[in-house]
């Protein structure tokens, strides 16, 4: 069973969608988490696994001197306490029409019980909880006690400056944005990329009883604050770029507060589809792409997202 939750739709479990505005200035993100599960809405550990690689100039730490093939998605490959994926997260910045450019911005993005391993254009990653020698992390454990950041000083938005030539889907379908090139440490492009691995459990877990699967939400996140998660599919693809999917409904959840013991909702749902469920994958594209926008993103940021994971 794989869960792959896209920011957008988890706002309040993410942190990573969403808009901010500074007058003369609107910035939009957004990102994917993956977790596989059992039956029994178990984490599979050894995630970090790559369907499309990046672009070789895009940035990865050094992880005690471990380079090239020993490392996938910036960490060894096939670590066990890898739990989750933090998968292309892009932060776009729209200026006002008006303002005078360039803008220049600070960024910091923070992942929880993940480290931050890829970026581009260049920043400064560290590793809380991580041994640093000669200049590289050095491994002991991932737990949910450890944070990784990254900064980027001084971006440059509203450049007159391209990104690097690549022919990687992956890469060329986020940089159809019309947003502002940004440029930082000598480095342009259409948007600030970065990604990770952690470990963690996703914020929902899919048990299977019987013909049903049960949505509940993930033990570990019930001293957590309220989270209400609207719009949800359960999907089953085909080859033949066909599937059959249907819409669930929202799940919601109060974390611990004062005086408050935790609530959890579940949400139940038929487990298969039958024959006459299944049609083009383009009818779910749309319902998302439909969904995206009404959580935010302008038209061609939610088509980049879903052009970003079209092949896997």
């Amino acid at each position: 069973m794989r869960l792959r939750f896209l920011a957008s739709w988890v706002l309040a479990v993410s942190g990573l969608a969403g808009s901010a505005s500074a007058g003369e200035l609107v910035v939009h993100e957004w990102g994917t988490f993956t977790s596989f599960q059992n039956e029994k809405g178990e984490a599979f550990g050894r995630l970090n696994g790559e369907d499309e690689p990046l672009p070789g100039f895009c940035h990865t730490i050094r992880w005690g001197g471990a380079v090239g093939p020993n490392l996938t998605q910036g960490a060894p490959r096939m670590y066990p306490p890898i739990t989750m994926r933090l998968e292309t997260p892009v932060i776009y910045f729209h200026p006002d029409k008006d303002a005078r450019l360039p803008i220049m911005v600070d960024v910091e993005v923070k992942f929880r019980t993940g480290w931050l391993t890829q970026f581009y254009p260049m920043g400064q990653a560290e590793a809380q909880g991580a041994k640093v020698t000669n200049g590289g992390y050095v491994l002991d454990d991932l737990s949910p006690t450890m944070s990784g950041s990254l900064k980027w000083k001084g971006v440059a938005v509203g450049v007159e400056k391209e990104g690097p030539e690549t022919g990687e889907h992956v890469w060329l379908a986020p940089r159809k944005v019309k947003a502002a090139a940004v440029e930082t440490s000598g480095e342009a492009e259409r948007f600030l990329f970065y990604r990770g691995v952690g470990h963690m459990n996703a914020p929902l877990r899919v048990v299977r009883q019987g013909g049903k699967l049960e949505v509940h939400r993930d033990n570990e996140w019930q001293n957590g604050p309220w989270m209400r998660i609207e719009k949800m599919w359960l999907v089953d693809f085909r080859k033949g770029n066909t599937c059959a999917f249907r819409r669930m409904g929202a799940v919601e959840s109060r974390g611990k507060g004062e005086g408050e013991r935790g609530v959890e909702v579940v949400e139940s749902v038929e487990a298969s589809f039958i024959g006459d469920e299944y049609g083009p994958v383009k009818r779910l594209r749309e319902e998302m792409r439909g969904a995206l926008v009404e959580n935010g993103l302008f038209e061609d940021e939610a088509e980049a997202l879903l052009a970003t994971w079209e092949l896997s």
